[in-house]
């Protein structure tokens, strides 16, 4: 029979090792809301297009974005979709880069996986054209220690977020432009 001591190391140790070879609590994304900056819309707009940009590693697709872009204008209560008669034809280009990184060796490595999510939404009249753009980012890090552990791994939930904050920014930018901020 073992020793008492002997088998309270050995669950020390046992312990020490699983808990090192968890992932560290992940990068928390800060929220980014809508603001409501206008008492009553003061732009109609169509959407005359949408479309992936050169970059789109997270497969991110129009009918993703459309609706919550369409939410996040109309929140602002500075815009309002008009198809019939708009003031301003929308034109609305995204993208987003992927990146994969593992550092270290046996004893101790870090893996860390990143999203970048980038918009750009452009205004145009016969008279002008107002373009905005907005970029939001979203890291994952995991440490293993002596070979053990799964690599980092981006969750749909930390792109929807992540992409959901590039439109929220992009919507305050415009509605701020749009009433002289």
């Amino acid at each position: 029979m073992p020793k008492p001591h002997l088998l309270i190391a050995i669950f020390a140790i046992g312990s020490i090792l699983i808990t090192s070879c968890s992932q560290k609590q992940q990068n928390s994304i800060v929220t980014i809301t809508t603001q409501k900056i206008c008492t009553t819309p003061i732009v109609s707009y169509q959407i005359n297009s949408i479309s992936a940009g050169q970059f789109n590693d997270l497969q991110i697709t129009n009918e993703q974005i459309l609706p919550s872009l369409k939410n996040a204008l109309q929140q602002t209560n500075c815009f309002i979709e008009n198809n019939n008669n708009p003031l301003y034809n929308l034109k609305l280009v995204y993208g987003s880069i992927a990146t994969k990184n593992t550092q270290g060796g046996f004893w101790s490595s870090t893996s860390k996986d990143s999203a970048i999510i980038e918009l750009q939404i452009a205004f145009t009249d016969k008279n002008e054209e107002r373009i905005f753009t907005s970029k939001a980012f979203f890291e994952n890090t995991k440490d293993h220690y002596l070979g053990l552990g799964d690599s980092s791994k981006l969750q749909p939930q930390h792109i929807q977020d992540t992409l959901l904050n590039a439109i929220h920014s992009i919507a305050n930018q415009a509605a701020q432009n749009f009433m002289g901020f």
